[in-house]
């Protein structure tokens, strides 16, 4: 019953299903690098800072996109290359993923990569992964546009204060809310359930990028600053392998 129901996990009807999604992530970079060019323009922003905003970026995205990398490479053993790659492609929360088709299983009395796991537990799985991510897409759709307006206000009467709160408070709401799972090991909330190691480890990965962050703002180190975050979330880890 799993081999037939990886068949149509990974057939040509369902990469046909889910290439558009996935060819839709790509327009959408396109996209926002035909706007950056143009705000690039409007705004007189040099060369220099284009490059060196990339470059965080592309930095930025070293830790995240490992994570997703491997956790993928779980899914698709149980759902298929297809399903997994366009759920990590437009949400890339890899455990919100992992839990959702894990439980839908579980729902229909089985488990991912049973010798059981049926059509219909797939599908169940399908129905799950989208249904429930379904809040992550209605409250950006909500909350963005206002957020927008009040940044565009700002930018407008010149108040940079209010431009920084809002860019520190989505900062620290984004980090938060993501980091609060990992006191628990990433399986229990920080309501529930707390793990020394795994404190210790978002802690000391919290105070690493501080330290970076003040180093290289005192010294001007301008590479220190972009590679912070890629640094706290090696000290982070290595911390859990030691501490454990």
């Amino acid at each position: 019953m799993l081999e037939q129901t990886m068949k149509i996990a990974n057939s040509l009807e369902m990469w046909l299903c889910c290439a558009p999604l996935i060819l839709l992530i790509f327009v959408q970079a396109y996209i926002f690098w035909r706007l950056g060019m143009k705000y690039k323009r409007e705004f007189s922003i040099s060369p220099q800072d284009v490059s060196r905003s990339m470059r965080s970026g592309l930095i930025c995205t070293i830790g995240p996109a490992l994570s997703v990398f491997i956790a993928g490479l779980g899914l698709i053993t149980g759902i298929g290359g297809p399903l997994t790659l366009s759920r990590l492609s437009v949400i890339g929360n890899s455990m919100y993923e992992s839990f959702a088709a894990q439980f839908a299983a579980q729902a229909v009395g089985t488990t991912l990569g049973a010798a059981d796991f049926s059509p219909q537990a797939f599908t169940a799985c399908i129905f799950v992964m989208n249904l429930g991510g379904i809040a992550m897409l209605v409250l950006p759709t909500i909350f963005v546009r206002p957020v927008s307006m009040a940044t565009t206000k700002a930018a407008k009467s010149g108040n940079s204060l209010v431009m920084r709160v809002l860019g520190i408070s989505a900062a620290l709401g984004s980090f938060g809310y993501t980091s609060l799972n990992y006191f628990g090991g990433s399986q229990k909330t920080l309501l529930t359930e707390l793990q020394p190691k795994y404190v210790v480890s978002v802690m000391l990965g919290a105070a690493s990028m501080a330290a970076f962050s003040i180093l290289a703002k005192k010294k001007n180190i301008k590479w220190l600053r972009e590679w912070s975050l890629a640094f706290s979330l090696i000290v982070g880890a290595v911390a859990t392998v030691f501490v454990g």
